[in-house]
């Protein structure tokens, strides 16, 4: 036989789920299909891009060859309840767990060993937390339901055959009703037809209605998904095996007689197969199931009550062979959750829809990617929308639990801060601060502040915070920094200046720094022990780090005590004949030599004769024989005397003596010159009698 119809030929055998109450057809046909595609299926295909939560993987029973056809609800505690066939013993076993993750404290019960019974159980739990299971049993080829009479089915449990019609009971779906009754869709073998009953009471015991709600040649009805709306009213997907669709029955009643809508949902190509049935708010169905023309998972959230109008359809999952044994639910947003069973890489999957329609945001997940080809799952979400699935181990013939681990930590924060980093925590330039937020448990839904953000202003302080916001709960994380971009100011001071040679001086820096303070400063050493103009370097550091230094100029001079008489300081004016010479006298407490004077001085300069100075009038008591100016010292009185040749022409004029020495320092006495002045004829008449006989030679 061809590999594509021998394929199909044992994938006619369906397989099916629904939400929380999973029920699905043996093992044969798989296995079978699991086997050949080792053979048939090459490793290069497209993986789409898989998120990595932590889930937690639990074997829950490993008792023989168990786990098949499982049915999963949670208690009030949030632990798992999850009825399943045990292949070995062919009997309907369940489990109710001590915890969430059926890690410990596990109760595990046989509840019907009679024949073959238990394969295509669905399971929920009445206002007490008892299980009610529905189920197939085989050697009777009957719909059963047990009935427990406590929350681990340990006693007074009451076992029905809900009907025997015929070959019945196979793909049942089971809810319970407001009145806890149990309503029941399920596939008639022997007619090849969808049924339903609607028990009477809680045990089915009286009362039941039953229905078939659809037929046909081949088999319509199979992988039956049942909800009730808000009326109470059965809403049921299921395949149509002879026209290869997806239907959908609205009944009309509670207990389907009368005002039932049937529609084809999606179809003609071979769709519908392991359907699994939700309703929204609007109680619009949604609906997960496989797509056998194009080997992948297919959804669909129809436009109104019965489908007919407005449904938008989706293909989740493109992998080869991805959507086998789908159990959905709809989060606390209606955002659709949807495990299920990829078999090219035998994975156990799960998608979170990021929208009610699926078109986006949607985040796959691969739950238990170990090559175990998982199968049978149900699928239930905890208080905090964590998803809770059971499945078959097909490895090691075992019934095992994934739960997400719930996200019980806030988003993790962590700042980023780009700039020059100086001393004690300062930041010497402009800084930018960027933000990861991370949360690998769950979405971060919100967050506020943890945009980028440049700092380019000095400031003492300033606080950033960014705080996000996951399913774990709230987190912050404040940032302060402290931004000095600005060097300390430098304004050294000498004290005095001049200063005497040899003297001393105090040096100080002048530094300030308006914002992180000064850390440090220091100055070079001043030296006074030779004249002159010199200069030293102070230095400041601020608390930031940043360096700054300045330069100042300072003069070592002679230790002058003044003119010394005749000459009388400024602002005293110095009268004196023009022409005489004028001994300026001086004393530097010592000897220097004679090379004192600045070079090109001292030097006279002309000033006016007016009141201007404000200085009172001094006759010179003193003169000399002009000559050649010149300068001697005297060791006995530690003077320097120097002979100033004035001249007779600055008769009736004022002039100035500079005397700079050489640090640079000048010295200044004023006079006034007596006598007149000759004109410039006079000085020409000089000149011809001194020169004329000459040139009469």
């Amino acid at each position: 036989m061809p590999m594509i119809p021998f394929l199909r030929h044992h994938l006619q055998t369906p397989l099916s789920v629904h939400a929380n109450h999973n029920h699905r057809r043996p093992w044969h046909g798989l296995r079978i299909l699991a086997l050949l595609l080792t053979f048939t299926l090459g490793l290069g295909l497209i993986q789409p891009v898989l998120a990595a939560p932590v889930w937690q993987i639990q074997t829950v029973d490993s008792a023989g060859i168990v786990g098949e056809n499982s049915s999963l609800a949670l208690d009030g505690n949030g632990n798992p309840v999850i009825s399943y066939y045990d292949a070995t013993n062919q009997d309907l076993k369940l489990v109710h767990c001590g915890d969430a993750t059926c890690g410990s404290g596990n109760t595990i019960r046989t509840v019907d060993s009679v024949g073959d019974v238990g394969s295509y159980t669905s399971l929920a739990l009445d206002s007490s937390g008892n299980p009610v299971i529905s189920y197939y049993d085989r050697t009777n080829q009957d719909l059963k339901l047990v009935y427990c009479g406590d929350a681990t089915c340990n006693s007074a449990n009451i076992i029905r055959t809900v009907d025997s019609a015929g070959d019945v009971g196979e793909s049942t779906s089971l809810e319970l009703d407001s009145s806890g009754n149990p309503v029941i869709s399920y596939f008639d073998h022997t007619h090849s037809a969808l049924k339903l009953v609607h028990c009477g009471d809680a045990t089915c015991g009286s009362g039941n209605v039953i229905q078939t709600l659809d037929g046909g040649v081949d088999s319509v009805g199979t992988d039956s998904s049942l909800a009730l709306d808000s009326d109470g009213r059965p809403v049921i997907s299921y395949y149509d095996d002879s026209n290869f669709d997806l239907k959908l029955v609205r009944c009309g009643d509670v207990a389907c007689s009368s005002g039932n809508t049937i529609q084809i949902v999606d179809g003609p190509a071979d769709v519908g197969s392991n359907s699994a049935l939700a309703l929204d708010s609007n109680g619009y169905p949604v609906i997960s199931y496989y797509d056998e023309s194009n080997i992948n998972l297919k959804f669909v959230h129809c436009g109104d009550a019965t489908c007919s109008s407005g449904n938008s359809f989706q293909t989740l999952d493109s992998t080869r062979y991805a959507g086998f044994y789908s159990s959905l639910t709809l989060d606390r947003n209606g955002n659709p959750v949807i495990a299920y069973l990829e078999l090219t890489n035998q994975s156990l999957k799960l998608i979170h829809c990021g929208d009610a329609t699926c078109s986006s945001g949607n985040i796959l997940q691969s739950v238990d990617p170990i090559g175990d080809q998982p199968s049978s799952t149900s699928l239930a979400l905890d208080s905090n929308g964590n998803p809770v699935i059971s499945y078959y181990d097909f490895s090691s013939g075992a019934l095992k639990l994934a739960r997400l681990a719930g996200d019980d930590t806030p988003p993790v924060i962590t700042a980023n801060v780009v700039g020059a980093l100086g001393n004690n925590d300062w930041y010497v330039s402009d800084v930018t601060v960027s933000w990861n937020v991370v949360d690998n448990e769950s979405a971060v839904s919100a967050q506020s502040g943890c945009d980028p953000t440049v700092l380019t202003s000095d400031t003492l302080s300033i606080t950033l915070t960014c705080t996000a916001t996951s399913e774990g709960g709230s987190s912050s994380l404040p940032i302060t920094l402290k931004l000095d971009q600005s060097a300390p100011f430098v304004a050294p001071v000498v004290s005095p200046n001049p200063v005497t040679l040899g003297g001393a001086a105090t040096l100080s820096s002048g530094a300030t720094d308006a914002l992180s303070g000064l850390a440090s400063e220091s100055c070079g050493a001043l030296d006074t022990s030779t004249v002159g103009v010199k200069s030293v370097t102070c230095t400041a550091t601020d608390n930031a780090g940043n360096t700054a230094s300045a330069t100042i100029n300072y003069t070592v001079a002679y230790p002058w005590s003044g003119f010394l008489q005749p000459v009388d300081n400024f602002p005293t004016v110095n009268t004196v004949n023009a022409g005489q010479g004028i001994p300026v006298k001086f004393s530097l407490g010592g000897e220097y030599g004679l090379n004192i004077f600045a070079s090109g001085y001292p030097k006279v300069q002309v000033v006016s004769c007016g009141g201007g100075s404000g200085g009172s009038s001094d006759p010179i008591e003193e003169t000399v024989t002009a000559g050649n100016s010149s300068l001697q010292y005297d060791p006995g009185s530690q003077t320097y005397t120097y002979v100033w040749k004035t001249d007779k022409s600055w008769a009736g004029t004022c002039r100035q003596l500079i005397v700079r020495l050489s640090d640079g320092v000048d010295h200044i006495a004023r006079f006034q010159f007596n006598g007149k002045a000759r004109s410039a004829d006079a000085e020409v008449e000089v000149m011809q009698q001194i020169f004329l006989p000459l040139v009469n030679r």
